[in-house]
């Protein structure tokens, strides 16, 4: 993973709700399932699961934005150099 990658990443993160941030937080750095995360949160395991399957989609469109317009910069810098 590109440095500019994880600045997306690390912004979409801080960017999402409190609960948003516990839920991505929970599952991906303590490893914990959606029950778990339900039982510290209070949260039923349903809405775990729903909200951390919305949060992934939303990370991965970031993230192909980012590589989009990284794409499109090292275009556009191969074609100046050429030009």
């Amino acid at each position: 993973m590109s440095s500019l990658e994880a600045q997306t990443l690390r912004h979409f993160i801080e960017s999402q709700d409190q609960v948003s941030r516990y839920i991505l937080l929970l599952h991906y750095y303590d490893e914990l399932t959606t029950k778990e995360i339900g039982l510290v949160l209070d949260l039923s395991e349903s809405y775990v699961s729903k909200r951390l399957g919305h949060l992934q989609q939303q990370a991965q469109q970031q993230l192909l934005l980012c590589r989009s317009a990284s794409k499109t910069k090292a275009s556009t810098a191969s074609l100046s150099a050429i030009a």
